[in-house]
């Protein structure tokens, strides 16, 4: 297995790698600005390296681990990630819409502001991450648990969380219009700044007393 550390890699580099064939590991390498895009890369581990602003549109990537990588900015448009673990990255501002994510992970990462719109996936796991003020507008996470995530300020028009369960989540001034939660479990959630006027967008939901308890109470209401 070719493995590269603390080096600054080429687009050049990156196809020479490629070329052999087989699992690649880069360790602690730049790659700030690189373009990536429409490569097609199997069983590649890129851990604790620097990708600010480099670009991957329309890129494969196949069983590939990002760990602890600096990564804002960066531009997976288009790409297909299938079976990828991506994990304590920090990925805030990056551009992952219309992805095709089929068993891709995001764990413990910082995805602030990050553009998924449009992404299809297929059993996405979200968990510990920072999503807030994301775009994430058609996403489906329907059944899945999701766990530790802030959604806050976050932009959910025409989401999919039937049956999602949600454990110690904020929802806090999300844009849900349109979105779907129909079976979701809402319990763990913090659904603060959610009007009494946009609660039909959780029209199926199962919350709690106390949650229930603070949307009457914007009627004056109080549940005894």
């Amino acid at each position: 297995m070719p493995e590269i550390t603390d080096q600054s890699l080429s687009r050049d580099d990156i196809e020479t790698l490629a070329a052999s064939g087989g699992p690649v590991t880069l360790a602690g390498c730049q790659m700030i600005d690189i373009d990536l895009c429409d490569l097609e890369l199997v069983d590649w581990h890129f851990d604790a390296c620097h990708l600010d602003n480099a670009r991957a549109s329309d890129a494969i990537l196949e069983e590939v681990r990002f760990t602890a990588c600096h990564a804002p900015g960066l531009i997976l448009r288009g790409a297909r990630l299938m079976q990828c673990r991506v994990i304590g990255c920090d990925m805030s501002n990056g551009n992952l819409s219309d992805m095709i994510a089929a068993d891709v992970e995001f764990a413990d990462c910082k995805l602030l502001g990050v553009n998924m719109s449009g992404t299809q996936a297929t059993d996405l796991t979200l968990a510990g991450s920072n999503l807030a003020v994301a775009r994430l507008s058609g996403l489906s996470l329907r059944g899945r648990m999701i766990q530790g995530v802030n959604f806050a300020g976050s932009d959910l028009t025409q989401c999919d969380f039937r049956d999602a369960v949600f454990q110690d989540c904020s929802l806090r001034d999300v844009e849900v219009s349109e979105a779907r939660f129909e079976g979701a479990d809402l319990r763990g959630a913090d659904l603060g700044g959610v009007k009494m006027g946009d609660a039909a967008r959780f029209r199926g939901a199962m919350i709690s007393r106390s949650q229930a308890a603070d949307l009457l109470g914007q009627l004056g209401l109080i549940v005894g």
